[in-house]
């Protein structure tokens, strides 16, 4: 005890003399939490890299905690071996399609650890680079492993080297093996760019109070070297005779027995231990033991149960589609139509995986009444304004006697619901496609030009509660999305339904003038009659269209730029269209600009309207 007396007095005597200062603490830990799985990424990096010191932890440190924000879901850190260059990088993960994407370049230092610029006035080849990597694939996980996995927990998982923003490196698709591991870059000699993915630092609230006052704790531990050594032992004798006492009053059964009770069944408003003339005309207030035979035992509440919050169909599917949706697998390719909801399957099936959770649950030794609702999620809903996930379903011992599918419920207004189903690779190639839908007129047409047939107001936008987004949203493997509506299926012939392409998405090019093979839509496409005929329109001397400033090579297609399959067009095959019957065609001038370039080749975004009377099944 003297010698470790002695040792602390050293010790707290040589921090004095050199003046180390003490530890501090940052009020609230706004700026984030590392944890050891932070720690194991850099001591993989150390490892992997000779360039990378264990001094560099400071650096890196301050980057993931000034970049830990919303938007921000991982960092690429990128150590070149010859250079000793770092580059750190924002990354976030796109569930739709499993894309991992580089958000943009943070920081980049040199071997000293000096920070470089990104951007520079005059831009040379490194910031030019830099630039081109803001939202570069580097790599990609399936649909599936995105929305198992949350972006933290796949950017911890992810194997080293296995992401890389040097040109040319190639784009690897992770796959999940046997042992639940994604399979990386295979081991081998120390490759050019060692590269280790990080997950943002811990931001939540009550994480980082808890982490302040722990760390407070432990820092009036440093600075006082002798609390340890300060145990005062007070021997206190046990009331052994009073706490007896105590505990045989506190588990007598004519006192719990009569508490217990009337803490669980009340009768007319009013509790069994309360003096009401109702109880005591039916069940007499000073006799709870004698009358407890006639409380049936499903009174009692129920048991506490584990609330388990995914979403039962992706279970479902997954082990088995096509008893979530029989035929499933004879669908053909490319096909978008109406199906209906079957809550009667819905509550069969939610009410057997409830009951057979119960039994495992009990027979794994959770104490359960069996009676519990741990599963209330089929669809996954959840808040648009918040973003919280909603339940499907009451607990079931709130049903009492309704039918299932049939069942009057709060968070299930409408059990005939329907779903608008797409097969095919749309929705993959197009993830951000917006799905919705818009109710039909119910009125005549002011005049003969009036054409449509959806319920707009008189600036032409939607009227008001004319349009009706999903109320949830599904996928099943591989290529199969669907969203459901609080449409009844007696009115889908009143709602048309809408797959629109986002606005801030263009594509350039043109149209192809004659159907691929196969495509049962006869020897042209269905939209080139409109074009043509605007074509044609165009062709009179001093027509309002080009006076107003269309577009005309909007209704061109491939074969008037005279651009061969595969080809590519150029900008003297549209200065010189091949437009037969054209004497002055509004083509590009010599010295066109990129932006006159852009407008000549820009496709207007897409939007295809559905009726509901051609979805029906």
């Amino acid at each position: 005890m003297k010698n470790a007396l002695a040792g602390a007095k050293l010790a707290q005597d040589t921090l004095a003399a050199k003046g180390v200062p003490a530890l501090k603490i940052r009020v609230g830990q706004r700026l984030g939490v590392f944890t050891d799985m932070h720690v194991d990424r850099f001591g993989t990096l150390l490892s992997s890299s000779p360039a990378v010191k264990s001094s560099d932890w400071n650096t890196l440190a301050r980057q993931l905690e000034a970049l830990g924000k919303r938007g921000v879901e991982g960092f690429l850190v990128e150590s070149t071996v010859a250079s000793s260059l770092m580059q750190v990088s924002a990354m976030r993960l796109d569930a739709r399609s499993g894309q991992f994407q580089v958000d943009r370049v943070t920081a980049q230092f040199d071997a000293q650890r000096r920070a470089l610029p990104l951007e520079a006035a005059r831009p040379t080849p490194r910031t030019r680079a830099i630039a081109a990597l803001a939202g570069l694939n580097v790599g990609k996980v399936s649909v599936g492993s995105a929305r198992d996995f949350n972006p933290g927990g796949l950017f911890i998982a992810l194997p080293p080297n296995s992401l890389s923003t040097t040109p040319g490196a190639p784009t690897l698709d992770f796959k999940l093996n046997d042992s639940l591991e994604f399979e990386g870059r295979a081991g081998g000699d120390i490759p050019p760019v060692v590269s280790v993915t990080f997950p943002t630092t811990i931001r939540q609230r009550d994480v980082l109070n808890r982490f302040t006052a722990v760390t407070r704790d432990v820092q009036a531990s440093w600075r006082d070297t002798y609390a340890g050594n300060r145990v005062a032992v007070q021997v206190v004798d046990f009331p052994l005779a009073q706490n007896a006492a105590v505990l045989r009053a506190r588990t007598d059964p004519a006192l719990t027995l009569p508490l217990r009770l009337a803490s669980s069944v009340s009768i007319a408003a009013s509790a069994l231990n309360k003096t009401s003339p109702h109880v005591a005309a039916y069940l007499g207030i000073g006799k709870f033991l004698d009358q407890r035979f006639m409380i049936p035992a499903l009174i009692d509440r129920v048991m506490a149960w584990p609330h388990l919050r995914n979403a039962f169909y992706e279970d479902l599917a997954k082990y088995d589609k096509n008893a979530f949706m029989p035929g499933v697998d004879d669908l053909p390719n490319n096909l978008i139509m109406l199906v209906q909801v079957n809550q009667y399957f819905i509550d069969s099936v939610m009410a057997g995986a409830n009951f057979e959770m119960n039994r495992e649950l009990l027979w794994r030794g959770f104490p359960t009444d069996l009676r519990g609702t741990p599963f209330q999620r089929f669809w996954g809903r959840s808040d648009p304004n918040t973003g919280a996930l909603l339940d499907d379903m009451e607990p079931m011992h709130q049903w009492n006697a309704q039918p299932l599918g049939k069942r009057t419920d709060p968070n299930m207004t409408d059990p005939n619901r329907i779903a608008l189903l797409v097969r095919g690779q749309l929705l993959r190639r197009y993830p951000n496609t917006a799905v919705y839908a818009w109710k039909k007129r119910t009125t005549a047409p002011a005049n003969a030009d009036d054409v449509t047939k959806l319920m707009k107001d008189a600036q032409g936008n939607p009227a008001a509660n004319a349009i009706q987004w999903p109320v949830f949203t599904g996928f099943i493997a591989p290529d199969i999305t669907f969203f459901g509506f609080d449409i009844d299926r007696e009115e889908v012939d009143d709602w048309c339904f809408v797959l629109e392409e986002q606005m801030s998405e263009p594509r350039f090019g043109f149209d192809v003038e004659l159907v691929p093979a196969g495509q049962p839509q006869g020897t042209k496409p269905k939209a080139r009659g409109l074009l043509t005929s605007t074509l044609e329109r165009l062709k009179v001397p001093g027509n309002v269209l080009l006076a107003g400033g269309f577009n005309a090579y909007q209704v061109l297609s491939w074969s008037h730029i005279g651009v061969a399959a595969g080809g590519f067009a150029s900008v003297g095959s549209l200065m010189n269209p091949a437009v037969p019957g054209f004497e002055s065609f509004p083509a590009l001038t010599a010295n066109a600009t990129a932006a006159d370039i852009a407008k000549v080749l820009l496709q207007l975004p897409f939007r295809a309207y559905y009726e509901g009377s051609d979805l029906k099944i």
